[in-house]
């Protein structure tokens, strides 16, 4: 498929990685913040590396950070509010605490900006539920670059939509 596993810990730029000597290979911390040196496909792999995370609030928290406006918008810029919803949300809950996960790097689709709007990336990601609870599913993640301060030139997540429920989102 062409996918990039990401299943041991990775050097990204603007991430201080800390591993646990209990649970070898998993990460237990993470400090980032969005910045123009992170490609498009390191953001989804830090946001999904946060969902991993046995402390949720710090995993959420993480892609908080890498929330376009928009998202923020829908929760009227609080995180609670974003803290309630991923935690009942059927593409959260499936991430939260996830077993592993693959970028499918053939997916990843850039796409020039425009007048009005930065460019944009789209990428599938095979996400691998938590100890199987439910089957494994397959997402889109939508990101923008954005244009002005003071994120300039980093790229920010606009939407996460899997994909077997992608029709009835669009329709």
């Amino acid at each position: 498929m062409g996918g990039l596993a990401v299943a041991s810990l990775a050097t990204i730029a603007a991430c201080v990685w800390k591993q646990s000597p209990a649970r070898a290979g998993i990460v237990v911390a993470c400090v980032a913040a969005p910045a123009p040196s992170l490609a498009p496909e390191r953001v989804v792999e830090l946001c999904l590396r946060g969902l991993q995370q046995q402390d949720r609030r710090a995993g959420l928290q993480l892609n908080w950070q890498f929330a376009s406006g928009m998202i923020r918008s829908i929760h009227r810029g609080e995180f609670e509010k974003f803290v309630t919803w991923s935690e009942n949300s059927p593409v959260f809950g499936t991430m939260l605490g996830c077993d592993g996960f693959t970028l499918e790097m053939d997916t990843l689709l850039l796409i020039p900006g425009t007048p009005t709007r930065g460019d944009m990336a789209k990428l599938v990601v095979d996400i691998i539920p938590r100890r199987a609870t439910s089957r494994p599913r397959r997402f889109l993640w939508t990101l923008q670059q954005e244009r002005r301060p003071p994120l300039a030139g980093c790229w920010l997540v606009t939407q996460v939509i899997a994909i077997d429920k992608a029709l009835e989102l669009t329709v």
